[in-house]
């Protein structure tokens, strides 16, 4: 996750035109559900290895099944988890991903399952410090 910070300094704009991503795009748009983000940012993390930003359920388990169908190892992680790294390295204060978190849930229908990020950082248990962020991972499954 430390690499995976250090390395995300822009955001940059993806074409999804290579064949792998747009059969997976297409595939899971037979089956619904999914917006035309979901499914694309979950066939671009698969086709190209990366670790996967999201944060909507259904689109986790649906990446989790593709992981599973196409046997790629998959990195889900979510806004709570990239804030809290922010925090770990000095980038974001507690009180200023509290401030963040507040204007989601008020002004975007965007709220998480934390009532703090204080807590959820660790910096209420000092033991917590220094931990690994555990990341949401789809194996490979077995195929039957």
């Amino acid at each position: 996750m430390v690499r995976l910070m250090q390395r995300a300094r822009r955001v940059d704009e993806q074409r999804i035109d290579d064949t792998v991503e747009l059969e997976l795009f297409l595939r899971m748009a037979e089956r619904g559900r999914l917006g035309a983000g979901e499914r694309s940012a979950i066939a671009v993390a698969l086709n190209r290895k990366c670790a996967l930003a999201i944060d909507d359920s259904r689109a986790i388990k649906r990446a989790i099944e593709e992981a599973g169908i196409t046997g790629i190892s998959l990195s889900i992680v979510r806004t709570q988890d990239i804030v809290i790294e922010l925090i770990k390295q000095s980038v974001l204060s507690v009180e200023a991903a509290d401030a963040i978190h507040s204007e989601w849930a008020t002004n975007h229908r965007f709220k998480l399952k934390i009532t703090s990020f204080r807590r959820a950082s660790g910096e209420d248990a000092p033991t917590a410090q220094g931990q690994p962020l555990p990341l949401h991972s789809a194996k490979r499954k077995p195929r039957a």
